[in-house]
């Protein structure tokens, strides 16, 4: 895979400024940072409860406080992409819908930015192009890797994409509204 040209950037005027992709687990969620030219990963692990609704009442504040400590170090997003939990032909087991809306209450409560949910194949093709809407995770750690990413886990390399989407979606949006 070659590496993928930079995108337009914007007049000072105009900047997207940061954009975050936001990738939910049960027991850890991940946050990747993209700024146009570079990309910072980070994951926080989530509170382990027996009680699946304890470990949700847990894993709020721990999210929220995360999320907070990235806006104050890196600057807050104009914009988050948080992944929406997508089966292929199989349900999606409830806990998976829980953790996203853990994310996504603790995204809303620390940050003030639009928060767009998105099904896998949708950010992976608007991160990665056409034809790759489906691409596996080895796929998308290639990729992030290719883009100066120095990170190993899978889930912070789908992080990149994602905040790839959310600059791609701010860039796209400057250009249907400039700014005078």
């Amino acid at each position: 895979m070659t590496a993928q040209a930079p995108l337009w950037t914007p007049e000072d005027s105009e900047s997207l400024g940061q954009a975050w992709g936001l990738d939910p687990g049960t027991t850890a969620l991940a946050l990747g940072i993209h700024d146009g030219l570079h990309y910072v990963t980070m994951s926080a692990g989530l509170p382990r409860h027996r009680d699946p609704s304890r470990r949700l009442a847990a894993a709020l504040p721990v999210a929220q406080e995360f999320l907070e400590r990235a806006a104050h170090r890196y600057g807050p997003p104009s914009l988050v992409v948080i992944e929406q939990p997508a089966g292929t032909g199989h349900r999606v087991h409830p806990s998976t819908w829980f953790a996203t809306g853990v994310a996504i209450q603790a995204a809303a409560w620390a940050i003030e930015a639009p928060i767009h949910w998105v099904l896998p194949p949708v950010w992976k093709k608007e991160a990665l192009g056409d034809g790759h809407g489906h691409a596996k995770k080895p796929e998308i750690v290639e990729w992030a890797k290719t883009q100066g990413w120095k990170g190993a886990s899978q889930d912070e390399a789908d992080t990149c994409a994602m905040a790839r989407c959310a600059y791609v979606r701010l860039a796209a949006h400057l250009r249907a509204n400039p700014v005078s």
